[in-house]
């Protein structure tokens, strides 16, 4: 069989085929973000002449791996990490649903080359699946006075205008884009809801901390911390004499011990988000308000957004320490202005601390998202069988993407019909907008995934 190939907006790139499924990788929809253009706006690629081989996943964007990370990170060496990959049914169709995919990995680490994203079991569902890759830490996020704000996500609207005016060559219906992410890249999701620049019809929000946003005066605070710890100036100049690779190590260990004191009295109103300090920040031009505030006055995008039911209570049981009670409980969470009024009788210290904190900052904020825009609302509530997990934060993954079995969350026998399920319902929200359960408000809340 000969290999497909397709025609994008600046060449014609050569896949492959692999069970039924084509697929495309390692597509640059902007040019190289190094050298003069390295804190800059994305800009254009370079056409190409020839066919170009898509054969492969592209480079990935300097990272430092999350600690007790449950998913294999890949890295892909080089500088052209604004990226994307195009999994097809049949690049000769037409009028497909399109479903474009931003990871999580709390904006300083992930790849589109995650196994766990592989998008093969989305296109054989009848949808064309996009994931992209984008600028991280500082490189995606930092507040440099000499450069544009919120590069992450004016990589990510790239990716969007490309889909746009190339995904027909792939069957896919440029007026039929569905946006998602998860966790960080659920985030981000909102972000471009809130920013509503016309590329994508609907949306899903998987596990966002839907509030989180740095003000311009906290992401200074974060800039200047980097630059202390990196011995530079805290402008796009300074962090330029400083290696990519290695500002994101410097960057990571910097903001760690930045965020180790979550202190009111120096994050103002963002104490909450400032342990995940490389957020959309609110600059007045890319950002003009907190995504969330624009998000609950309504628009045009429609949502599916949820949460899953434990959020945190694994990383809750990793990070307090042995022997805490619920009266130290009690006092930490009060220092993040969280009262806890009682506990459930037979609630350990740790599953107050993660309840609490998962109300806050997931499922409060779902609710009054879904009640302004009568969104579709779900949580995920298949507990893994491993202890002290729960229905974790990304437990869900393997279930969206139908890729079980490579997330260590899951334990030795998920469940494939609820994997199904879950696809299903994401597949049929990307494709009519009508995930199979009614909107919040209309004779119903939120719907319960369960085995």
């Amino acid at each position: 069989m000969t290999d497909p190939v397709v025609t994008t907006p600046y060449g014609r790139v050569r896949g492959s085929v692999r069970e039924g499924v084509t697929r495309f990788l390692g597509i640059p929809y902007a040019a190289a973000p190094s050298g003069e253009a390295r804190f800059r706006a994305p800009r254009p690629p370079e056409a190409w002449d020839g066919v170009r081989d898509a054969l492969e996943f592209g480079p990935t964007a300097p990272s430092v791996p999350l600690p007790g990370s449950f998913l294999a990170e890949p890295v892909v060496e080089g500088p052209g990490c604004l990226n994307l990959n195009v999994w097809t049914p049949d690049p000769h169709a037409a009028g497909l649903p399109v479903l474009v995919w931003l990871h999580g990995g709390s904006n300083v680490t992930g790849s589109s080359a995650m196994p766990i994203y592989d998008g093969a079991a989305f296109a054989r569902r009848g949808v064309v699946f996009v994931s992209v890759n984008y600028r991280l830490g500082a490189e995606g996020f930092a507040l440099l006075p000499d450069a544009v704000a919120n590069r992450a996500l004016l990589d990510q609207v790239a990716a969007l205008e490309w889909v746009r005016s190339g995904i027909a060559a792939f069957g896919g219906d440029p007026d039929a884009v569905t946006l998602f992410g998860t966790s960080a890249g659920a985030g981000a999701t909102l972000a471009h809801v809130a920013m509503d620049r016309g590329l994508f019809r609907r949306a899903i929000v998987q596990s966002a901390n839907a509030r989180a946003a740095l003000s311009a005066s906290d992401a200074l605070l974060v800039t200047g911390e980097i630059a202390r710890a990196a011995g530079v100036e805290p402008t796009a100049a300074g962090f330029a004499r400083v290696a990519p690779e290695k500002l994101a190590a410097l960057s990571t260990a910097a903001v760690t011990d930045l965020t180790a004191d979550l202190d009111p009295a120096r994050w103002g109103a963002t104490t909450v988000t400032a342990a995940q300090p490389f957020l959309p920040v609110v600059d007045g031009e890319v950002l003009a308000e907190p995504p969330f505030d624009v998000v609950v006055r309504g628009g045009g995008v429609d949502l599916l957004i949820g949460t899953n039911a434990d959020e945190l209570l694994a990383l809750a049981g990793a990070s307090l320490p042995d022997g805490v009670s619920h009266s130290d409980v009690r006092d930490l969470l009060g220092r993040l202005g969280l009262a806890v009024e009682a506990a459930p009788e037979g609630t350990t210290p740790v599953e107050l601390y993660a309840d609490v904190l998962t109300d806050a900052l997931f499922r409060r904020p779902v609710v009054e998202i879904a009640r302004a825009r009568s969104a579709f609302v779900y949580e995920f509530a298949w507990p893994s069988p491993l202890p002290g997990v729960g229905a974790a934060h990304g437990l869900e993954l393997g279930f969206v993407f139908g890729n079980l079995g490579l997330s260590a969350l899951e334990g030795p026998e998920p469940p494939r019909e609820l994997a199904d399920r879950v696809q299903a319902a994401w597949v049929a929200f990307a494709a009519t907008g009508d995930p199979g359960w009614p909107r919040h408000g209309e004779n119903g809340g939120v719907f319960v995934f369960r085995a």
